[in-house]
This record gives structure tokens, sequence and C-alpha cells, in this order.
């Protein structure tokens, strides 16, 4: 009577019986390692998609900003060196509150006189960056403002 074989991920139950049984259970083996290959290289993409957004390159550009009444912008990605910024910190010198928005969220952030607005997109499942900074102060109101971005 020949005997069969019964494979569960990663062991077999019986001992087998013909040659014939052996290379089944072999071709079963690899077809299951290769699932486990496939499941294993989409973690792995899925990993370094998360460090990309996670993770900056060292770099740090800042940006000195006079704000007033009029609605100003500036776009990162079009000066040098034309990369989105993953986190940046706003300083106020004031005299007055400034009113800051990020890309084209629609509503204004104060950044206060003498205290730090930190923005940080690490890690932003939408791969979100700072592209575009948005910024002005009330009627009748200035503002000097520094930028430190981190790309």
């Amino acid at each position: 009577m020949e005997e069969k074989a019964v494979y569960r991920r990663g062991e077999i139950e019986k001992k087998l019986g013909t040659e014939q049984s052996l290379s089944i259970l072999q071709t079963i083996m690899a077809d299951d390692l290769q699932v486990s290959l496939l499941k294993l290289n989409q973690t792995m993409t899925k990993l370094d998609d998360h460090f990309e957004l996670t993770e900056f390159d060292g770099m740090i550009d800042s940006l000195d900003l006079s704000a007033t009444e009029e609605e100003k912008f500036v776009s990162i990605v079009e000066l040098p060196p034309r990369v989105p910024w993953i986190s940046c910190t706003f300083l106020n010198a004031g005299p007055d509150t400034a009113y800051i928005k990020i890309n084209y969220d629609s509503e204004w952030v104060p950044v206060k006189k003498n205290i730090p607005l930190q923005i940080d997109f690490a890690g932003s499942k939408n791969k979100k960056r700072i592209q575009i900074i948005r910024y002005k102060t009330d009627p009748g109101d200035t503002a000097s403002i520094t930028v430190v971005g981190k790309y």
C-alpha cells in the first residue's frame, strides 16, 4: 500500500512512499515558497514607501518672507533645489501675527510673534509634501517670517 504525503505550510505529516509523491510534494512546496516570497516582496515595497515618506535627505533650506495684508505665495518647487519639503518651522519676528496656508489647504493658520510653528508631513499617508506656502497678515499689519524647511 502506497503512503501519501500531506503537506501543511512547512511540515510533512506522513512519510512519502513513492518517488512520484516526493516530486509532487516538492512542486507544492516550491509553489508555497514562491507565494511566501511574493508576500515578502510586497511587504518590503510597503516598508520602502513608508521610509521614503518618513525620512528626509538631511538637507535644510530657509526663506525670509515679508508678510503684509496682501496675500502672497512662494512655490518651494520652483526655487532651487526644486524639492518639496517634508517639514518646516515658521519663526515670526513680528511685529504682528502672520497667517499661512500650506499647499491648497483652506484654513489660515496663525503664526504668532516669537512662537515657532512646526508643520510636519513625515509619514503622511497621501504622500503629501510642502510645495506652496501662502502668507499674509491682518489689514494694516506686517510681519517678518523666517521659514526653515527640511527635505
